[in-house]
């Protein structure tokens, strides 16, 4: 099973969380062993349902629903029973045992938010369309406890819903605030479809739902919002305050709601350095997992949390603490898969500041792990470095092999093979890249605020910026960047 695959199982769990346990029997009525079964097993229950054994779960999960009486356990079990069944590719009884779920527990809907996570993991995306659906007709509410992270994996591998349908679901989510300021993306591209659609006036109504200064920025200078330039304009304020002040404010009142949960902790940080205060940032990062045990007992959402105030330090100039800090998560984190992004990333940050041999220290054991746990995407910014490593320690003799490897894969990020091909001074197959990159509305999106005249993180050390630019020198580049959008007014950046 894939790597993704299995992050969605993990994360799936969450589902038995945010489902209420029903009241805790009382000690002098004696439980039965399949009730104990359920309530301690229920990861591995959970596990074996997605797994590679579905049908041995569906047998477990047969005997244990024959044993059970409690309604609100039987709804977690015929659930779990709809996505095996999902893995034997049974559908008509899965979809059975789905609404069975739903109709023993229907103020969860178990029964439709498990149907949505098994079609993204078996890549039966039409089974997670029509959940995500009843979902948004029936109950909502209960949408926003989907992870977010599945609802971008449905949206980034859904080669089964038409078009159509998949604009009108995200215009759904963005209507209710789907993933509050980590779900901004949802709103954008939502508000880019109605623009599209004629539907300017609820459009609009979109706006208030943009709730971060770096999503603003883009939108102000993407032509396809140009329509809403003047209203992002107001929700910004000058030099972005307005937008920047409300975005601490939600985030604050999220992590003083849930101050153990990472996730509001990183958001927090993150709205707090897009409008440069660091010494705040620093402070609330600086006292998450700050020895060795902390950072081992870390899950992936927290060692994202420390990768963000490794960031922020080196943002700060503070370069040294920041390798330092990277360096701390990985150690006490050495075996965990999901650790590949944020050694990738210590060692991007290393060589994009010229700190070449540093970052070749770290190559050959970087390289080793992503090999088995990093996917094609990720390997491709491992290229990037290691080109740029060794262009940027003259060894001359280890180019053409570098170069190769990263044009045979440019396709996995293009982004990152333009920035290698200018650490080599290749030129000319960047222009290459970039001009076809604009013939696609969405590609275009990014390569606009990368060609930006000022970068909008200006605070974010990096030679690789300074090639953007150069790059941006070329008329057909720059009639092109015209053409789909523009540098951003002085009075909408951040001081």
């Amino acid at each position: 099973m894939s790597a993704r695959a299995l992050l969605l199982i993990a994360a799936g769990l969450a589902l038995l969380a945010t489902s209420p346990s029903p009241a805790a029997p009382s000690p002098l009525k004696r439980q039965s062993d399949s009730q104990v079964s359920v309530r301690v097993d229920g990861n591995r229950l959970f596990q074996a349902a997605f797994g590679p054994s579905p049908r041995d779960a569906v047998a477990t999960l047969d005997r244990l629903i024959g044993q059970t009486v409690d309604v609100p356990r039987l709804a977690v079990l015929h659930g779990l029973r709809g996505a095996a069944l999902v893995g034997t590719r049974d559908i008509a009884a899965a979809t059975k045992a789905f609404d069975t779920s739903n109709r023993l527990n229907p103020a969860q809907r178990l029964g439709d938010r498990m149907q949505f996570l098994a079609g993204i993991v078996r890549g039966r995306h039409d089974l997670s369309s029509l959940a995500l659906d009843s979902l948004l007709a029936a109950a909502p509410g209960l949408v926003r406890h989907l992870e977010l992270r599945w609802v971008y994996a449905y949206f980034a591998h859904n080669r089964t819903t038409p078009r159509g349908r998949l604009d009108d679901q995200r215009i759904a989510l963005a209507k209710i605030g789907f993933g509050g300021q980590d779900g901004v993306d949802i709103t954008l591209k939502a508000i880019r479809i109605l623009l599209a659609r004629g539907q300017g006036a609820e459009a609009l109504e979109l706006v208030g739902h943009v709730d971060s200064l770096s999503a603003v920025q883009k939108a102000l200078v993407d032509r396809r919002f140009e329509p809403l330039w003047a209203a992002l304009a107001r929700r910004a304020g000058e030099r972005g305050t307005l937008v920047a002040a409300e975005s601490i404010r939600k985030a604050q009142v999220e992590f003083d709601r849930s101050p153990t949960d990472s996730r509001k902790r990183r958001l927090l940080l993150a709205a707090l350095a897009e409008s440069r205060r660091y010494a705040d940032a620093d402070r609330i990062g600086a006292g998450f997992a700050s020895n060795a045990d902390q950072l081992a007992a870390l899950d992936e959402y927290g060692g994202w949390v420390v990768n963000e105030h490794a960031r922020i330090l080196l943002k700060m100039g503070r370069l040294a603490d920041s390798d330092r800090r990277f360096a701390d998560l990985i150690r006490a984190n050495s075996t965990k898969p999901w650790i590949v992004s944020m050694m990738i990333n210590r060692a991007q940050l290393l060589s994009q500041t010229g700190r070449f041999e540093a970052a070749a220290a770290l190559l050959a054991e970087t390289e080793a792990f992503a090999a088995r746990h990093g996917n094609p995407y990720s390997k491709q910014l491992l290229r990037r470095v290691k080109l740029c490593t060794a262009a940027g320690l003259g060894r001359s003799a280890e180019i053409g092999a570098l170069l190769k490897a990263v044009k045979d894969h440019s396709s996995e990020s293009q982004i990152a093979t333009i920035e290698a091909l200018m650490c080599v001074g290749d030129q000319a197959s960047a222009e290459k890249i970039i001009l076809e990159m604009f013939n696609d509305p969405d590609k275009a999106e990014t390569l606009v605020v990368l060609l930006q005249r000022k970068p909008l993180d200006r605070d974010d050390p990096s030679t690789w910026a300074a090639s953007w630019w150069s790059l941006r020198q070329s008329p057909a580049i720059d009639a092109a960047f015209s053409k789909a959008g523009r540098d951003l007014p002085e009075s909408y950046q951040a001081e």
